[in-house]
């Protein structure tokens, strides 16, 4: 063989053995995963890859989220968006039609397996996280409401592991938004929380969820049993046109609170 034909030969060897080590696209970063200490139901999805996608891969399927509820398995209406971050075209954004996840539900990030880099490069589908998220920080609660109601348990919202329980003046907390992760509770289950009351009904999911004993409540004024509005539930909404209750200032001492 001649030199300069030993020389194309190695030449064509390297440019094969370099696309066959091609490596795959692999997303490096992603904001939902179970591990979010909070995660809102109104945050986008984002999934950020080490290389550029081939806009003419990203169909509306590239990403899908199916939540899991007591129905059985959904999938979330969405939009899928291709931007760019670190490099072009190297992050997908997935937005639900109504702008939000639903609240304390098991969801599950599925990649469409036809994502291609440039040069028909796959995209692995795996997610450096895991594929699963719950969105456990209910939208009414805002962030300073969190944080301040946590610090004066003595507990560390943003690293609870710092907790240390041998300081008798701290005290763990419950933890809620990790319990909501696994369960935000079921109808036929009571729990008595024993406090000293709440300051408003203000929060639909709260005012729903609430057991009223009719043992020590009266009717609701002018209604002929406690379903005052004939939705098929007992709850604070009964009490909407009822004279004898509403919000009352906490700070005065002339009206006690409901």
């Amino acid at each position: 063989m001649r030199p300069n034909s030993r020389l194309l030969s190695l030449v064509i060897l390297s440019v094969a053995c370099a696309a066959s080590t091609a490596h795959a696209l692999e997303v490096v970063t992603q904001s939902h995963h179970l591990g979010r200490f909070r995660l809102e139901p109104a945050e986008p999805l984002v999934l950020r890859f080490d290389g550029s996608l081939d806009p003419t891969s990203v169909g509306a399927d590239a990403v899908r989220v199916l939540r899991t509820d007591r129905s059985g398995v959904i999938e979330v209406a969405g939009a899928t968006s291709l931007e760019s971050s670190t490099r072009g075209n190297d992050t997908l954004r997935f937005t639900p039609a109504d702008g939000r996840f639903e609240f304390g539900r098991k969801h599950r990030i599925v990649l469409a397996s036809s994502l291609r880099g440039p040069g028909g490069v796959a995209a692995d589908g795996t997610l450096p996280r895991g594929d699963t998220f719950v969105p456990n920080k209910p939208s009414n609660l805002s962030e300073d409401l969190l944080e301040v109601s946590t610090a004066l348990l003595g507990y560390d919202v943003s690293s609870p592991e710092k907790t240390d329980p041998n300081d008798p003046l701290q005290i763990p907390g419950i933890a809620t938004t990790e319990a909501w992760k696994a369960s935000i509770g079921r109808p036929d289950i009571l729990i008595a929380v024993l406090d000293d009351g709440l300051e408003s009904y203000g929060s639909r999911s709260l005012r729903h969820a609430l057991f009223l004993n009719r043992g020590e409540l009266p009717k609701p004024a002018g209604a002929g049993d406690y379903d005052a509005n004939r939705d098929g539930r007992f709850n604070a909404d009964d009490y909407a046109a009822d004279p004898r209750v509403g919000d009352h200032d906490r700070d005065s001492p002339r009206t006690p609170r409901t």
